[in-house]
């Protein structure tokens, strides 16, 4: 398999994959340690870019504020006619446009989808939006994390291990989806669906991709009945399916974030009972990292608190530093007391008080607003926590000083080890 996807046969292999989309620095951890971990090895890196799944080559996240300071998760489509519904593979290069960037926050947010868009032009001259996307990654990551190779998940359908793959469904299809079921049902944190398994055989749902024919077209899950009457060609490994392949020869050690761990435990499950083949190992490999978007994080007690002083400043002149019209206000409030306590009306005294307050508010009406206003803004910042908070935004969005730090943690744990 190694030579037939143009990798070494004489080292050890360290791989990690993802798809052909713009990653969070989780993603890239992974990377970062296939790199370390080949060269304690003596042996090389290497990255699976999957390119059957579906996508927005051209879409991106960036958080934004907009003309009222709102800060929010913006969508920056780069793609003139974006397809949705296509793999990557069957999606074309194209040109990237150039949107209003202004509003993208922080700084390092705003260069590096500058430097996306120069790394999608570059490299436009693909074959596919897949190859376009994962070349300008590449370029981009290549900073902290550069590969001795990169293959791309269509690639494994020209291998003799996946026709052996096919052959083994062949011979057992419903032995092979009766325990890819059950291996899914007993780990139901990993969320993987399970496979029709209707009475009629031809009917029966692979673990198997059949893409489209041409560019634009759209993928449906295989059938057994597909084995005979599509083209072999168009046949591509899903998830646990691919993963099964190149643990159990295109690599020596796997390197997944904390879903692939999940999902990968059925594949060795699977393929054990199945057809008898143990996998090579896997490792996990991630980061949590903010873009520092400079807004301190707030909770619903503070939001609370400010609304709070902002109503009471309405009533209370002490809020706003006006000591002397505090005391009056005190004062107005006592007589009210003892009017009712000396069973006299207390509304001429009330009226009073009214009034006082209102021009009290005339006076300080700036510094009352102030305060409404922060209120105001405080609810939209704890609307923005989630945006603050995130931790997916794409690598290249984050400052390379965070970047840096991270590779320098990851090389650390290594040096540690030994």
């Amino acid at each position: 398999m190694r030579e037939q996807l143009g990798l070494p046969t004489d080292r050890p292999i360290v791989m990690s994959g993802h798809q052909s989309e713009p990653w969070h620095p989780g993603i890239l951890a992974k990377f970062i340690a296939a790199e370390f971990a080949a060269a304690e090895a003596n042996g090389v890196s290497a990255w699976i870019l999957v390119d059957q799944d579906t996508g927005e080559p051209g879409g991106i996240d960036a958080p934004s504020r907009d003309a009222n300071g709102r800060l929010r998760r913006a969508r920056y489509q780069l793609a003139d006619a974006p397809n949705t519904e296509a793999p990557f593979s069957h999606q074309p290069s194209f040109r990237p446009t150039h949107p209003d960037l202004s509003g993208v926050q922080p700084a390092s947010a705003a260069q590096g989808l500058h430097r996306w868009i120069e790394a999608l032009e570059k490299h436009s001259g693909q074959t596919n939006a897949a190859h376009q996307t994962g070349s300008a990654l590449a370029d981009l990551a290549g900073s902290w994390a550069k590969p001795d190779h990169i293959v791309y998940a269509s690639q494994l359908r020209s291998t003799d291990a996946f026709a052996a793959l096919i052959a083994a469904i062949r011979e057992s299809p419903r032995r092979c989806i009766e325990i890819y079921n059950r291996c899914a049902a007993e780990a139901p944190e990993a969320h993987i669906a399970a496979l029709h398994a209707p009475d009629i055989d031809a009917q029966l749902e692979l673990p198997l991709w059949v893409m489209p024919e041409k560019i634009g077209g759209l993928r449906r899950r295989a059938t057994l009945a597909d084995l005979d009457t599509v083209d072999g060609s168009r046949l591509m490994a899903r998830a646990l399916s691919m993963t099964a392949l190149l643990r159990s020869g295109a690599c020596d050690l796997f390197i997944h974030g904390r879903g692939g761990v999940r999902y990968d435990a059925i594949t060795e499950h699977w393929m054990a009972e199945w057809r008898g083949q143990s996998l090579v190992p896997t490792t996990m490999a991630t980061a949590d990292l903010t873009l520092g978007i400079g807004c301190e994080s707030i909770d619903l007690a503070d939001v609370n608190s400010a609304h709070q002083r902002a109503h009471k400043a309405r009533h209370d002149p002490a809020i706003v530093g006006d000591q002397d019209a505090g005391a009056k206000k005190r004062a107005y409030l006592e007589a009210i007391r003892s009017a009712k306590a000396e069973g006299a009306s207390p509304a001429p005294i009330f009226a009073d008080m009214q009034a006082f307050l209102r021009d009290y508010r005339r006076r300080h009406e700036r510094a009352i607003g102030a305060l409404r206003e922060e209120a105001a803004a405080m609810v939209r910042r704890y609307g923005e926590r989630e945006i603050v908070a995130a931790r997916d935004w794409a690598f290249f969005l984050y400052e390379d000083e965070a970047l840096d730090l991270l590779r320098n943690r990851i090389r650390a744990e290594f040096t540690r080890r030994d």
